[in-house]
């Protein structure tokens, strides 16, 4: 799968876009055309540093990030809504 980065390189595409701690935590995630959840990750105290990592539904992806504190205490309402409006509707 070819995945066009700058396509989802804006925050302001992102379905969720938080960055902590002066950029030592980021987590940007995006919707793609066929359903699945792209996420970037980079935790700086981590190695490797960075992940991306491929979500199959949106059911997946929030079941993976509603129980990592760090994300869900920064996630803005609007960001948990969309999520929220994607579950209702059953986007797989």
């Amino acid at each position: 799968m070819f995945i066009d980065i700058d396509e989802y390189n804006d925050g302001k595409t992102a379905l969720v876009d938080i960055e902590i701690d002066q950029g030592s935590k980021i987590h940007r995630s995006f919707l793609s055309n066929d359903g699945k959840i792209i996420a970037y990750e980079m935790i700086a105290e981590n190695y490797p540093a960075w992940a991306l990592i491929v979500f199959e539904s949106i059911f997946e992806y929030y079941n993976e990030i509603k129980e990592v504190d760090w994300i869900i205490s920064e996630i803005k309402i609007s960001m948990l809504d969309t999520i929220k409006e994607l579950l209702v509707k059953g986007l797989n």
